[in-house]
């Protein structure tokens, strides 16, 4: 008749709940890492609107002075109000103007009248101040030609 080992037995064990242990620790890190990179990217999606509504508010307000209001000359420079802010704008063919925003976001407008009959407006939005070096500052652009 032959014995069995006992302590062979009970190594065993604890092998197989090492092995499970650490299953499962792996998968525990893999889905973190998931849930962290899902959190980042959303993050990025809201800092990115808040850049691109900026920049859509700095053409509506060039769009208003220079259409509705023919504010924006390139002889004499005007005074135009947006936001609660005055900037000057016009006097030349090109001409730019910052509108900072209540939630840390901002704006820099370029109007360029280069063109007699076509006038072109870029405006960038930042997710924080315009002059800010930030690593997590995102830029969107919008270009109008009218």
């Amino acid at each position: 008749m032959i014995k069995k080992n006992k302590k062979f037995n009970e190594g065993f064990t604890l092998l197989l709940a090492l092995i499970v242990a650490n299953t499962v620790l792996i998968i525990s890190l893999g889905v973190y890492d998931i849930i962290i990179r899902e959190i980042e990217l959303s993050g990025l999606g809201r800092e990115s609107q808040i850049a691109f509504y900026a920049a859509d508010s700095g053409t509506e307000c060039v769009l208003y002075w220079d259409i509705k209001k023919r504010a924006i000359s390139t002889t004499t420079p005007t005074t135009i109000e947006c936001l609660g802010q005055s900037p000057s704008v016009g006097g030349s063919l090109v001409s730019s103007f910052k509108l900072n925003f209540n939630n840390g976001a901002c704006a820099k407008i370029v109007v360029n009248k280069t063109n007699p009959s076509v006038t072109q407006a870029d405006s960038y939005g930042y997710n924080f101040d315009c002059d800010s070096s930030l690593s997590r500052k995102v830029e969107r652009g919008i270009r109008i030609t009218y």
